[in-house]
């Protein structure tokens, strides 16, 4: 129970922690017991993750994916979590969060900067590039 206070965890963290210290069959069981009692449900962790980085940490839908596949939540449970999510729009929001940082810069500068933090965040080359055109304008706009 301590595990799972914490943060919410997947069916697979939890089993993968479970199976160092208890057989396979004790660990199946507590499972079940603890997605009967509603501790354990991938659906509810997809749901928090996300809505977790969309909030602090903003990443492109696939590398959310990509995390959460790695957190052991099945791709037909991801699917429809992320089909409502912009990556437009979350990358803006990601780069809104930083653009101080570059404040200073030049043009050149700010938008290498700019496309290469919103690439490492898995956004595409399209999307990095025209929220880096964007933010840039909102830069020179407010008279800086």
């Amino acid at each position: 129970m301590r595990f799972l206070s914490y943060r919410a965890r997947s069916v697979q963290e939890v089993r993968q922690r479970l199976l160092k210290e208890f057989t396979k069959t004790d660990t199946d069981l507590t499972l079940d017991l603890l997605k009967s009692k509603n501790f354990l449900n991938d659906q509810n962790f997809a749901e928090y993750w996300i809505e977790l980085r969309e909030k602090h940490r903003p990443r492109s839908r696939k590398v959310l994916e990509q995390e959460l596949y790695n957190l052991g939540v099945e791709r037909e449970t991801i699917a429809p979590l992320l089909e409502a999510l912009d990556d437009y729009k979350t990358a803006l929001r990601s780069g809104e969060k930083i653009i101080n940082r570059y404040r200073r810069m030049d043009e050149k500068d700010f938008m290498g900067k700019m496309f290469r933090y919103l690439q490492q965040h898995g956004f595409s080359y399209e999307i990095s590039r025209n929220v880096s055109v964007q933010l840039w304008g909102q830069l020179t706009d407010s008279g800086d």
